[in-house]
């Protein structure tokens, strides 16, 4: 299953790189839609941070976060929105 890794797809012209999005954590479906806690996003990017980090032993990994500074950055959720990136960014293997 491809869909945490980067796949080169051909086309009539040059070859397009897909990168993997994911809705997973998106903060318009969690915050929004789904009504979850701020707290929560955090909690679900870390997971899936922690679980690519291990699949990406033997092959590339893309961890997509979707945030939009109206949603994660009002003053009840700022708290939230970088933690995840700043306890991620420790790892040496972390790329923006």
């Amino acid at each position: 299953m491809l869909d945490d890794q980067p796949v080169w797809l051909k086309t009539r012209g040059k070859p397009i790189l897909n990168l993997p999005y994911t809705q997973e954590c998106n903060d318009v479906a969690m915050m929004l839609i789904q009504h979850h806690k701020a707290s929560e996003y955090c909690e679900r990017a870390l997971d899936q941070f922690e679980q690519l980090y291990a699949d990406a032993a033997d092959s590339t990994r893309i961890m997509a976060l979707s945030v939009h500074p109206y949603i994660m950055g009002v003053p009840h959720r700022l708290k939230y929105s970088g933690v995840s990136s700043r306890r991620s960014a420790k790892n040496p293997t972390w790329r923006s």
